[in-house]
Formats: structure tokens, C-alpha cells, sequence
């Protein structure tokens, strides 16, 4: 018996819309808002910044962490809250204060999520690195998106038991693309639960369109989408690849079709995937 792949209808709206409004969207943070309400400002005052994210002890220790990690390569130790501040920038400020308060708005008691959130980590620093030395648009986006694309499927797991099922099954199937098995079994997919988290947490709009396109078949066809956001997802394919050959585990059918088209957007060879690949295993070691 062949292995054919058979068009399947999508589910009908109104079960789409039932169960959009069944899933938990966490609210976007308070602190998050007042760290924005601060950088919109015409004259931002970083020293106001800093006051705001030492609200949070765990949040400044991420910052510090963050910029006095091998992937920023600084020459001195940032000590403070506004060194670190400084070191990163206003513009990413905002963006890596919503990747990390994130995590304190999940709240998935069902399932152990340290794997997912040490892979969401490694996205987003591969992809802010890869950004950099590729030349391939902002690294605070290539970061906030390495972040936030998958965070639908936490959401999914909590408010359906047989999703882990749903997902083994994605990553297995050499026809559907990873959400359209979702929306064939849950009437929505993690792309658009991700999408809607971005969007209601206010992330800039290219961030936004690249988490809900991530999986699309047809992202890098031209004029399909613009480039910041087939940037951000080819960035995001090929750092997926890095991590799992990191990890040692096997590529899902649907990373092996995308990774080659991510490489061609790229305009990256093997050569220097191999060697930007080694790089970055390397600073993962070091973070480690």
C-alpha cells in the first residue's frame, strides 16, 4: 500500500472560532507594558529603563546574563542593569524583556517544558548571531522571532490532552505540513495561537506575520511575503537545523524540505553553513 498524500478539506470556521476562544492567551505583562511606555517616549531615559526592569530581580539577572554571554563577544563585563541596557540597545530591550517574562506567563503543569524552553533559547540567540554575520536584517527581530515562533504549542498542550500525539505525528509526516496536521485535529495551529500571543503582547509586525507563516509551503515563492519576514523564517529553519544536529536529533521531514529553499533565501553554500554551524555549536558549549 503507498504512502499517497491526500488533500484534506480544512475544518469549517465556525469550529475554527469556537476554538480560538477556548485557548488561554496569556496578557501581556505589566512590566513588558511599562518598559514600552518608557521606549516610545521621544527622549527615552535609560536610566528609568533600568529602574523599571529591577523591578524584577530575575529579569535583570537575565539581562546581564544575556549580554555578558559568548554571543555578544564584549570585551569588558557588563556589572549593572543600565550597562547591560546599554550594551543591547533600546531597540532590543522591549523584545528581550518579552522573551523572557514569557516564561512566567506559561503555566503548563501537565507536561515538562525545560526542553522547549532550552530549545526557544538556543533559537534565539543562533538566529541574532546568524543575522549578524549574514547580514540578514535586525538581530533584536531575528531574536524576539527565535523566541516567540513556537509559543503556541505550549497553549495547544494545555488545552488539548492528545496534542503531544498531534506533534509526534507532525514531526513524522512526509506529506501535510506541520500545521495543517494541527488544523486537521484541532481546528487551529500553533503558527496562529503564536501569532495572536505576539500580537496581543504588541511585537513589531514583522515578527508577528513571520510566526504565522513559518510553516507555509509557499513562504519563499516571490512576492508571497516581504523580506524582513522570509528572512526571519529562513533564519529560524536554518538555526532549527544547527540546534537539532547539536542535539543529535534527526531533522523532521518538513525541516529537510524547508532548509535547502531557507539556504537559497539566505544566499548561503554548504561551506559556510558548516562553518557558521561549528560556530555556533561552539558558543552553545560555552553557554553551557
Amino acid at each position: 500500500m503507498t504512502n499517497a498524500c491526500i488533500e484534506r478539506p480544512r475544518p469549517a470556521a465556525p469550529n475554527i472560532d469556537a476554538t480560538l476562544h477556548s485557548i488561554r492567551i496569556p496578557p501581556r505583562p505589566s512590566l513588558l507594558a511599562d518598559l514600552q511606555q518608557e521606549i516610545d517616549r521621544p527622549d527615552p531615559n535609560l536610566k528609568t529603563l533600568a529602574r523599571v526592569v529591577e523591578k524584577d530581580v530575575a529579569l535583570s539577572g537575565a539581562f546581564l546574563k544575556m549580554i555578558n554571554s559568548p554571543f555578544y563577544n564584549r570585551a569588558r563585563k557588563a556589572e549593572t542593569v543600565e550597562a547591560a541596557l546599554t550594551g543591547l540597545g533600546l531597540n532590543q530591550v522591549a523584545l528581550l524583556a518579552g522573551g523572557f517574562l514569557v516564561r512566567e506567563s506559561f503555566h503548563c503543569e501537565s507536561y515538562d517544558l525545560t526542553r522547549f524552553w532550552e530549545t526557544s533559547s538556543q533559537r534565539s540567540s543562533a538566529m541574532a548571531f546568524l543575522a549578524r554575520e549574514l547580514r540578514a536584517g535586525s538581530s533584536a527581530l531575528a531574536r524576539s522571532f527565535g523566541l516567540f515562533a513556537d509559543l503556541g504549542i505550549p497553549l495547544l498542550m494545555e488545552r488539548f490532552s492528545h496534542y503531544p500525539e498531534t506533534l509526534r505525528q507532525a514531526q513524522d509526516s512526509q506529506c501535510a505540513a506541520f500545521t495543517e496536521l494541527e488544523d486537521r485535529q484541532h481546528h487551529t495551529n500553533h503558527a496562529v495561537i503564536g501569532s495572536m500571543l505576539a500580537r496581543n503582547w504588541k511585537l513589531p509586525d514583522d515578527v508577528v506575520l513571520a510566526i504565522d507563516r513559518h510553516h507555509d509551503r509557499d513562504v519563499f515563492e516571490a512576492g508571497q511575503t516581504s523580506l524582513p519576514v522570509r528572512r526571519l523564517i529562513a533564519l529560524g529553519a536554518i538555526s532549527d537545523v544547527i540546534i537539532h544536529h547539536y542535539t543529535a536529533r534527526p531533522l523532521s521531514a518538513e525541516l529537510q524540505r524547508t532548509a535547502p529553499l531557507a539556504m537559497i533565501e539566505l544566499g548561503m553554500g554548504n561551506d559556510e553553513f558548516d562553518d557558521l554551524s561549528n560556530t555556533i555549536h561552539a558558543l552553545f558549549d560555552q553557554e553551557t
